[in-house]
């Protein structure tokens, strides 16, 4: 019961920091959960690799008859993506939880540039992963931080 001479009144001042985070957690999971899928995708091929990469290299152009600030091809390089080991691991604490202990990713095997993985072990990473993000990302939120 609150005094009437003064004294702490019920809901004034700033929320406690836990309802702060947690609505805080709360818009950024709004935000996120429409973007799940993509999201593994990408982690998926950002880990194995193998994907193309173009960089292209401009210079201002020599041509006299050239509007001033035209630029143009001067070289241009392919090459294939490299696994990320980062992005592997994330997937991995996710899929099968983190490890007690630090694993070695470097002895994972490396083909030109991509992982050496079945595509039914992918296919089994992208399920577990995607259970994952709609049970953690999507549970109703009762006033407590899941995280």
């Amino acid at each position: 019961m609150a005094s009437s001479k003064g004294g702490k009144r019920e809901g004034s001042g700033r929320p406690p920091t836990a309802t702060r985070q947690i609505r805080t957690t709360e818009a950024v999971i709004a935000r996120i959960n429409p973007h799940v899928e993509q999201l593994i995708e990408t982690q998926l091929r950002e880990a194995f690799g193998g994907y193309d990469i173009i960089e292209e290299e401009y210079v201002p152009s020599r041509d006299a008859k050239a509007t001033p600030g035209t630029v143009v091809l001067s070289k241009r390089k392919l090459s294939k993506a490299r696994p990320n080991l980062g992005a592997l691991e994330s997937l991995l604490n996710r899929a099968v939880g983190r490890p007690a202990q630090q694993l070695d990713l470097s002895l994972l095997e490396d083909k030109g540039g991509a992982m050496n993985m079945t595509p039914e072990l992918a296919a089994k990473l992208r399920a577990v992963y995607a259970e994952y993000a709609r049970t953690r990302l999507a549970e109703p939120s009762n006033g407590t931080a899941t995280h």
